[in-house]
């Protein structure tokens, strides 16, 4: 594993980034995106700005290409201690938190049913509602 320095050159990178995009504006929401890539086993960060009555925009920051839950715990750590932003993740359904053996996202599937926009089921749900 890496050492903390690493783990510090890669948050000092990613701080300097954020800086690039974080410009205080009232009523906007900033965000920080970790996507868990495991196809190229990589960690990707994103910063999600959204001004009011604007659409949300999405700035790459930078790509982890140390693939452990651990070290990526360490940078979110460091990042957390800098920033106020709220961290999402995305991908990491049924991982935990090496330290603490928290779940790190929950994921919600919601089960549609079969032909949901089919004609006769719209028709059938319409005739059982009246």
């Amino acid at each position: 594993m890496p050492s903390n320095n690493q783990a510090i050159k890669e948050t000092y990178l990613i701080s300097q980034r954020i800086a690039q995009h974080f410009h205080p504006h009232t009523k906007a929401r900033y965000q920080i995106l970790v996507v868990n890539n495991r196809f190229d086993q990589v960690f990707n960060f994103f910063f999600e700005l959204q001004r009011s009555s604007q659409l949300p925009h999405s700035f790459p920051l930078h790509q982890v290409t140390y693939y452990d839950l651990a070290f990526l715990e360490k940078i979110i750590q460091l990042l957390q201690a800098e920033y106020g932003f709220t961290f999402t993740f995305r991908n990491f359904t049924g991982l935990f938190w090496p330290s603490t053996q928290q779940k790190i996202s929950k994921h919600f599937r919601f089960k549609l049913a079969n032909n949901l926009f089919n004609k006769d089921n719209l028709a059938n749900n319409n005739s059982q509602n009246s």
